[in-house]
């Protein structure tokens, strides 16, 4: 299903859904496992989360535990996408978040939930719904394509097989913060995960200025 952010703190609102390309993604049940991804338009790296999840009925809770992410061939100068393998991609152990996705009594949605900022405790709320059949499918049929998720159960979600894991430190580029963050972000990823970063380090390869707040950092 799909979801997006709402100003709407009781989800049901669908004139309150905040318009953008970057606010938004899908989140995809499969057997034992469900995955999560927040959708980008113009990011060059796609990250899916991974974990189990306990559904209660009115609710389901997802403890996501790892991320898979590749570069999704974005070109910067054409602004078009062209041909990758999201199998050459890797995993980061430490990416781990919970959302709880409340079942709503709304007409037009069908869970909603929010992801808090634990430094500055402000929140952001998101409403889920089953989307639409053909973009459902067309994202089924790119997730499918990863190799490392088809056969992936709660009992094997810890085991990497031949895909490379994640050392950390890390430097690289990631168009959305979890804990709030909206548009693009250059972050650093330490021990605790990901933490956002407001300034130029050292050693940071290939950083150029994009726009008032927000940065490129090449992968390396």
């Amino acid at each position: 299903m799909s979801f997006a952010e709402t100003e709407d703190k009781k989800y049901c609102d669908e004139n309150k859904i905040v318009p953008s390309d970057c606010s938004g993604g899908y989140i995809y049940f499969k057997g034992d496992i469900v995955f999560y991804e927040f959708y980008c338009t113009g990011s060059k790296t796609d990250f899916i989360h991974y974990g189990t999840y306990i559904d209660n009925g009115n609710s389901i809770v997802c403890n996501f535990k790892s991320s898979y992410f590749f570069n999704n061939g974005f070109n910067d100068e054409t602004q078009e996408y062209t041909e990758f393998d999201p199998n050459k991609g890797k995993i980061n152990p430490n990416d781990t978040f919970s959302i709880v996705l409340e079942k709503l009594n709304c007409n037009n949605f069908i869970y909603g939930y929010k992801i808090t900022n634990e430094k500055d405790k402000s929140s952001f709320y998101y409403t889920c719904n089953n989307g639409d059949s053909d973009k459902s499918a067309e994202y089924i049929q790119s997730f499918n394509k990863i190799n490392y998720f088809k056969d992936l159960t709660a009992e094997t979600i810890a085991d990497t097989k031949n895909v490379e894991v994640l050392k950390l430190p890390f430097v690289g580029e990631r168009m959305y913060n979890l804990m709030g963050g909206r548009g693009d972000r250059v972050i650093r990823i330490d021990a605790k995960g990901w933490m956002e970063i407001g300034t130029l380090v050292p050693n940071w390869d290939g950083i150029q200025r994009r726009a008032e707040g927000t940065y490129n950092a090449k992968i390396i």
